[in-house]
């Protein structure tokens, strides 16, 4: 019906069955959902995001070998491109995360409990990178081909750059393990680990790095394949 009403010059019958496809959408393959915003211009209908979905969708999956040749070929090889350099640049960012965490660079926002702040920073440093720095740096997990579609094989135990990923920290922040035995400038036993104000205030500042940072390459893959298809002439295939 979308392309008979598109052929017909018919923009009620065609906006109908995107509203009807719009209901469907969970049931729409994003590499589908992508060739159809391209060719009928679904993005100019108010309230269809099809683009902005799909593309999280497939950005979800975090490797570009994970989208098959069909998407591909369905996207177009503009769009594949934007949504591989998204990946590629997420990947940085996640490196440069992992390289310096976030927060403690900054006076807690109460009293610390270590009798000297400059302790609770060195020992949160060990905990970063020993704990946190190296599941983000995690190589991925191989892909194996199943029925045409990528699959990651095994556990994916990296920390993603998400929402998800950000809660897996939180619970290690908020778990108090302690990071080193011996303190580096006292020498004494720590029975502890971060002093929970150092806690509280690297939480804040890890959560806007793992949700706010993948929000904006995501937005900017969204926008840039939105302003490629608004690019190209419309065009009814098969």
């Amino acid at each position: 019906m979308l392309k008979l009403g598109r052929q017909w010059l018919s923009p009620t019958v065609a906006n109908w069955a995107i509203v009807e496809l719009d209901k469907q959408f969970d049931q729409l393959p994003p590499g589908l959902a992508l060739k159809l915003s391209s060719s009928y211009r679904t993005f100019s209908v108010p309230h269809i995001t099809w683009i902005n979905r799909a593309v999280r969708v497939i950005l979800g999956r975090r490797q570009a070998q994970l989208i098959t040749r069909l998407e591909r070929d369905q996207m177009g090889a503009d769009a594949y491109a934007i949504l591989v350099s998204a990946l590629e640049l997420i990947e940085v960012k996640l490196k440069t995360i992992a390289a310096q965490g976030p927060g403690i660079s900054k006076a807690p926002s109460a009293p610390c409990s270590f009798p000297d702040h400059e302790e609770c920073r060195k020992l949160y440093g060990d905990f970063w990178w020993n704990i946190i720095a190296r599941k983000m740096l995690l190589p991925p997990p191989p892909v194996t081909v199943v029925d045409g579609v990528g699959v990651a094989a095994g556990l994916d135990r990296r920390l993603s750059l998400s929402l998800e990923g950000f809660e897996q920290v939180k619970l290690l922040v908020e778990s108090d393990i302690p990071v080193r035995e011996y303190s580096a400038t006292t020498r004494m036993k720590l029975n502890r680990g971060i002093a929970r104000s150092c806690r509280t205030l690297f939480l804040s500042e890890a959560r806007t790095l793992f949700i706010t940072v993948q929000e904006r390459v995501i937005t900017a893959a969204v926008d840039g394949v939105k302003a490629l298809y608004a690019q190209d002439t419309m065009q009814i295939d098969e």
